[in-house]
C-alpha cells in the first residue's frame, strides 16, 4: 500500500507564493495586476508564466523553472502550516491547468498522466 497526498493550488495561491517568494529574497516584482498565468508541463519539468500588466498596458512576462517554482510552494505552503511529510517525495504536476504538488511514499515516481495516454499502464509481454 503507498500513501498519495495531492494539494492544489489555484491562480491566486500561485501568484501569492510568487509575491511572498519574492519578498522574501528581497526582490521587486514589477508594478501591475497579473495578467495571466500559464502552467507548462513536459516529460522533464514543470515551469510557470506569469504576464502582469502595468497601467500604462505594458506587460512584463516573469518566467519560473520548476526548482524556483518547487520553492516557492514549498515555503508558501510552510508559512501557513500546511503538514508535509519530510519523509514522502515531492513532485510538481499539472492538473486541469492548476498546480499541484503530489506528496508520496513509492519508491518509483508518480505516474500523473495515468489514463490520458492509451497506452498508460499497459503491461508488455
Amino acid at each position: 500500500m503507498h500513501e498519495v497526498r495531492c494539494i492544489v493550488l489555484d491562480s491566486i495561491e500561485l501568484f501569492q507564493s510568487l509575491v511572498e517568494f519574492y519578498r522574501f529574497r528581497r526582490q521587486t516584482l514589477p508594478a501591475g495586476q497579473v495578467d495571466s498565468i500559464t502552467l507548462t508541463e513536459d516529460e522533464t519539468a514543470v515551469t510557470a508564466r506569469f504576464a502582469i500588466r502595468d497601467d500604462y498596458g505594458a506587460v512584463t512576462i516573469i518566467d519560473i523553472g520548476e526548482t524556483e517554482l518547487a520553492a516557492m510552494v514549498m515555503r508558501y505552503l510552510m508559512e501557513r502550516k500546511v503538514p508535509l511529510a519530510s519523509h514522502m517525495q515531492k513532485q510538481l504536476i499539472v492538473v486541469e491547468d492548476q498546480l499541484t504538488l503530489v506528496l508520496h511514499d513509492a519508491a518509483q515516481p508518480f505516474r500523473h498522466r495515468l489514463g490520458l495516454r492509451p497506452d498508460a499502464g499497459a503491461k508488455t509481454p
